[in-house]
């Protein structure tokens, strides 16, 4: 039995130690899920900005949603990082490629109105965040009504325009207009980046790793590579003129299974396990094939123009911007 004196130290060393849980349970990070219209975690920065407008204006479905009500959680944001004085007719220039303007109110001058999260002196604070809806993009151009996100009341129009935006992650939007803006989202997994999940081989072509039993064993045998897709398509919709080609890139192109009478789509998120390639050094084109015998239409082949010691230089990663994120590669 413990003395009296022991008995006061073993309370003591009991009361700090739970003293320790506690302040080391408050200290430890608690996870957050963003699901709300503001403060917004940052998009991440390689994300294919394309893409993650695709996403928001509901014209691309993430991967990770099964359910509805979870799309409809998605948000994507402007936020401004610097302090901006609106002209009230006219644009803000954000660098070269992208602008802002207001938003024009019938027949009124006045641009600005009192819902705005700014002053009448058309200056946006430094922080405010805008909500980005109507979602317009066409080639080497994208416009958006940035709009405060809890009445969606459209404010500002977002105009950039560039011959190569398709390629802009979110970094080079950013960086692009002068850092003023950024994209901010709670889209945290888009089937673009699943590189957590499928590591993509950052590899060469000619690197790629096959087996011509793959396409008995789903998505491939492991140590093997294969292809995701990332977009779901019907070939019956390119049967028509005698174009299988799925997805054209200026370097490569997605060829699917010709038919009039098919009426099978390509599943989005589906794999294709990779066989092996096959070289037409007349035509310069190398082919790609991949296959899984579980879908009806097994097979998609993946095909380059050029020489092939340029073709088989090339990495996934290139082929994959090439196609515009419509694929991707993974080990297994």
């Amino acid at each position: 039995m413990l003395q009296p004196r022991y008995l006061n130290y073993f309370i003591l060393a009991i009361f700090a130690l739970n003293v320790a849980g506690i302040a080391a349970a408050d200290a430890a990070p608690k996870s957050k899920k963003y699901t709300r219209a503001s403060s917004l975690p940052r998009a991440k920065s390689d994300f294919n900005m394309i893409r993650l407008f695709q996403i928001q204006s509901g014209d691309v479905l993430l991967a990770s949603m099964t359910t509805p009500t979870d799309f409809l959680k998605r948000d994507l944001q402007v936020r401004f990082k610097k302090e901006v004085i609106m002209p009230t007719q006219g644009v803000f220039n954000l660098g070269a490629s992208c602008a802002l303007r207001n938003r024009d109110r019938g027949n009124s001058q006045n641009y600005l109105d009192s819902t705005l999260p700014y002053s009448s002196t058309h200056k946006i604070e430094a922080g405010t965040e805008l909500h980005v809806q109507q979602i317009s993009i066409s080639p080497g151009e994208i416009r958006t009504e940035l709009a405060d996100s809890k009445t969606h009341q459209a404010h500002l129009e977002l105009i950039c325009s560039h011959p190569k935006i398709r390629e802009w992650t979110v970094t080079s939007f950013e960086i692009l207009n002068q850092g003023i803006l950024e994209l901010r989202s709670n889209i945290q997994r888009d089937p673009a980046t699943l590189r957590s999940h499928y590591p993509a081989p950052r590899a060469l072509l000619s690197h790629l790793e096959g087996s011509p039993w793959n396409g008995y064993f789903g998505s491939g045998l492991p140590g093997t590579s294969g292809i995701q897709l990332l977009i779901g398509s019907n070939p019956q919709a390119f049967a028509e003129n005698g174009n299988r080609a799925l997805w054209v890139g200026n370097r490569c192109s997605v060829l699917g299974e010709e038919s009039l009478n098919n009426s099978d789509q390509y599943i989005k998120d589906s794999k294709f396990a990779f066989l092996g390639r096959e070289v037409d050094s007349k035509k310069n084109k190398v082919q790609f094939r991949f296959r899984n015998w579980g879908y009806s239409l097994e097979t998609l082949t993946i095909e380059c123009s050029g020489k092939t010691p340029d073709v088989l230089a090339m990495t996934t990663a290139e082929v994959e911007a090439d196609l515009n994120h419509s694929i991707h590669f993974y080990n297994k």
